[in-house]
């Protein structure tokens, strides 16, 4: 009797042994680091380390843009696709049981329409305007005063036509204005000062976080020196006033 007895207590002993070991094993605690990552625009890839006494965690979630793989024991990695569309975020896991240690990931947004523009440099010091209406056409401005353009005091509109284009503007304009234009598809001209001394430059492009926009992330071309710059240190730049577009008709 003693003797069965003994067995049973060693029966539960080794069951709640297992128990307490299936337990332990599910709940082992799973810590990333870091646990926030932010990307640029390009396509890249950043390795987390992961912390965890069961070798046997798993990864999860991402999307199209965003995925996690494994890597070893204790990495994994996190890669993203370019981006070219809008600033963008999610979230990845790794997981051990019910435990779960989440990513946070964010990537920043590239709107380029430099292609369509081409850079010149305005040969009167008062043709800034019609020079950057040059640029969005791809005439030069010699071309634009050879084809009986007025390069100081002519409309957008007249520009635009001659060239199989049509304009809007000029209207009040942020930089906020500006970003959707740019991600519309199109080069923004933008009036970067207010006051007798008005200067002009052709936005083309924007990197960074749509959600804190700043003039130190779009770059303008400035037909003062025809160069590609910062818009924030465009030449007389104070804040962006008024915005022309030029579309193809």
């Amino acid at each position: 009797m003693i003797w069965g007895l003994t067995i049973s207590y060693k029966v539960i002993m080794d069951i709640n042994a297992t128990k307490n070991e299936l337990e332990a094993k599910a709940y082992a605690k799973i810590t990333v680091s870091p646990n926030n990552l932010s990307f640029k625009s390009t396509a890249s890839s950043k390795t987390i380390k992961v912390t965890c006494s069961d070798s046997s965690w798993t990864v999860g979630g991402g999307n199209d843009w965003c995925t996690i793989t494994k890597v070893s024991n204790t990495s994994a990695k996190v890669s993203v696709k370019a981006n070219t569309s809008d600033f963008r975020s999610t979230g990845v896991v790794c997981v051990n049981g019910s435990n779960v240690a989440t990513i946070s990931v964010t990537q920043e947004v590239l709107l380029d329409r430099s292609k369509l523009v081409t850079a010149y440099k305005q040969i009167t010091n008062s043709s800034c305007a019609a020079t950057c209406a040059a640029m969005c056409v791809n005439k030069s401005p010699e071309t634009l005063k050879n084809d009986g353009i007025d390069l100081e005091y002519a409309m957008w509109s007249t520009i635009a036509t001659k060239y199989g284009y049509k304009s809007t503007g000029p209207d009040s304009t942020s930089l906020k204005s500006i970003y959707n234009t740019l991600k519309s598809g199109y080069p923004v001209i933008v009036q970067v000062n207010t006051g007798s001394m008005e200067h002009w430059v052709v936005v083309t492009k924007y990197s960074g976080n749509s959600t804190t926009l700043s003039a130190a992330d779009f770059t303008c071309i400035d037909p003062w020196d025809a160069k590609t710059k910062v818009l924030s240190s465009a030449t007389r730049y104070s804040a962006p006033n008024k915005a022309v577009v030029f579309q193809k008709s």
